[in-house]
């Protein structure tokens, strides 16, 4: 997992790229099952902070079938999002955010232009020089 925010992962399927240990009732008691690697986790519900244990974040699950809760230690090297899931990281929105303040600030058409304007040029001129040489070719071949 990169870096996101508590917020992009509730609502979000994790899946176990490890086993990884499920207590139910965070980190104060014995664990109750291990989710074996591959495996769905589940919905994230929400997360709690563990003050006793050097601010551990938990993920809270719910248990299937409306059964109670569940809880997994954080750890990136654990845990991924499901694959059909897009999730974006802080540096992404980041870089959404201030394109989008640009592109308010010049305006559309000039924040387009310098955002796609060199590979089009590049392009036109590639295309160019592909049908000048056809044609030149082509004019060379008839004599």
């Amino acid at each position: 997992m990169g870096n996101f925010s508590a917020d992009d992962v509730i609502g979000k399927t994790l899946v176990a790229k490890r086993d990884v240990t499920a207590f139910s009732n965070y980190p104060k008691s014995a664990k109750t099952k291990v989710i074996s690697s591959g495996s769905n986790v589940g919905v994230v519900y929400s997360w709690v902070k563990d003050p006793d244990n050097g601010g551990n974040v938990y993920w809270a699950f719910h248990e299937p079938y409306g059964g109670g809760l569940f809880f997994i230690k954080h750890d990136p090297s654990s845990l991924i999002f499901h694959p059909e899931e897009i999730v974006k990281t802080v540096e992404q929105k980041k870089k959404e955010k201030e394109d989008a303040a640009k592109m308010d600030q010049e305006g559309a058409l000039p924040y387009y232009i310098e955002k796609y304007g060199k590979p089009v040029m590049v392009l036109a001129a590639v295309a160019l020089a592909i049908k000048g040489y056809s044609v030149y070719s082509g004019s060379k071949s008839k004599q």
